[in-house]
């Protein structure tokens, strides 16, 4: 069976979500870590995992975005702290399950 790095699993993610920009247009990427919620839409990131989960055969029958979703944000001109009540989801546990071969946090 062939080894799949980290980075060609987060190559193959990132490949798949669209290219996100701030208003001075600099790209915006997130690392390993950053709650993908924060970036991207569910539309964006449900697409995104069915592709990777095809690509690599992993089992991701345990994988539901309502666990992830909906994801609070603050106000424009809010100050107060927002309180999440769902799970971040990350490029680092795609990248583990992907080389566990399942969904490994249902």
């Amino acid at each position: 069976m062939k080894t799949i790095s980290d980075e060609d699993i987060k190559a193959t993610i990132l490949n798949e979500l669209p290219r996100v920009t701030s208003f001075t247009l600099k790209k915006q990427e997130p690392d390993i870590d950053t709650p993908l919620q924060e970036i991207f839409e569910v539309e964006d990131i449900a697409e995104m995992a069915q592709a990777l989960f095809s690509h690599f055969g992993t089992e991701h029958s345990y994988f539901d975005l309502t666990t992830y979703f909906p994801w609070k944000t603050p106000g424009l001109f809010s100050r107060k702290p927002v309180i999440q009540d769902k799970a971040p989801l990350t490029i680092r546990m795609f990248v583990e399950s992907v080389k566990a071969g399942r969904w490994l946090y249902g």
